[in-house]
């Protein structure tokens, strides 16, 4: 029998599916020094205002991007630490920040970011990785989409 092929969608916003979220995370340290309450309350955002993609592997969950609205004058010093990362206002946000990005499987992070850029294919996406290890640097850096215009 071959594996399952992979889905990629956007899950209903109940309290399973933050459990699903929160548990995919649970295995990766690069989020233990987050506060559970602060944590929860951005994942419970994130699936709620659909701001988010998951990839299924059958009904395994293998990956997931939480997104935040935000300014683009904000991302960008978020993204040379020049201060914190801040929701935009309804309806005012000019860029995307990738802010939860975990997967279980190699190969499902590109797909799962092509499918998050094309929901905001007018908008800037900004992204920071770090990782849990302490020895590989973070990566930051801002992808603009192909109609976007600074």
């Amino acid at each position: 029998m071959s594996e399952p092929t992979v889905e990629i969608c956007q899950i209903p916003p109940t309290f399973e599916s933050l459990g699903l979220v929160a548990d995919l995370l649970s295995e990766f340290d690069s989020f233990d020094h987050f506060e559970f309450g602060p944590l929860t309350r951005a994942l419970s955002a994130q699936i709620t205002n659909r701001h988010h993609v998951c990839a299924f592997r059958g009904k395994r969950l293998v990956g997931y991007c939480g997104l935040l609205p935000v300014r683009l004058v904000g991302a960008q010093a978020w993204l040379r630490n020049h201060g914190p990362l801040e929701p935009a206002s309804s309806g005012t946000a000019d860029a995307i920040a990738l802010t939860v990005v975990a997967v279980r499987e190699a190969g499902i992070l590109r797909p799962l970011i092509r499918y998050c850029r094309r929901g905001f294919s007018d908008l800037p996406v900004f992204f920071k990785r770090s990782y849990g290890d302490g020895q590989r640097r973070a990566r930051k850096s801002v992808v603009y989409n192909r109609t976007f215009r600074a």
